[in-house]
């Protein structure tokens, strides 16, 4: 059983303001990778906002995922109506509302060609977990609660301005990710409820 995501336990936490030097070093990650790696599966709710060249939607997710496979379910006044995206080592898939499905060898790809959003999947599902993605260079600064404040990866800027409590584990309740650190192509998750399956 896993005791706690991050190392620090609090059930409501601020990110505080005076954060330290960036660090490129993923050692900090290891307890968390660590303790996330022993769940076989898991289901984050929440609220989605995306914002491409200066168009903003939003919507529901339900985030599902168990070894191998993921799928992410994103509703609600979207002008893409009900998009499910499954995800696996062979590529993605995605179904619109009307059941038409369409196919890629990535699940940004896909989603861009589909939706016209640009959404980093792979890294994102680390990312919602407080985690850097497993590939590629990192700088990340954290706080003075020992909690994860800002992440850079993958030309993207991810900042986490809340955790919360979800069955014990401490885990990131907002976080904002930026490619290139500007507004114009963001990505910004509300996250409701965590299940552990």
């Amino acid at each position: 059983m896993i005791t706690c995501v991050l190392s620090s336990c609090a059930s409501t936490a601020k990110v505080a303001s005076d954060v330290r030097d960036f660090e490129s070093d993923r050692a900090w990650f290891g307890p968390s990778e660590l303790k996330l790696s022993a769940i076989d599966g898991w289901a984050m709710r929440g609220r989605i906002a995306v914002r491409f060249d200066d168009v903003g939607e939003t919507g529901n997710i339900n985030w599902n995922k168990s070894i191998p496979e993921q799928s992410i379910r994103i509703s609600g006044p979207l002008g893409v109506g009900v998009v499910l995206l499954t995800v696996d080592a062979l590529g993605a898939e995605i179904t619109d509302r009307k059941g038409n499905n369409s196919q890629a060898a990535s699940a940004q790809e896909l989603l861009l060609d589909t939706t016209g959003w640009i959404v980093p999947v792979d890294n994102l599902t680390y990312w919602l977990q407080g985690l850097p993605g497993p590939d590629g260079p990192i700088e990340y600064r954290i706080d003075d609660n020992n909690q994860l404040a800002e992440l850079r990866q993958a030309g993207w800027y991810i900042e986490f301005s809340g955790y919360k409590e979800f069955d014990g584990y401490v885990l990131p309740a907002k976080l904002t990710a930026r490619e290139g650190g500007s507004d114009k192509t963001r990505v910004r998750l509300v996250i409701s409820r965590w299940e552990w399956l």
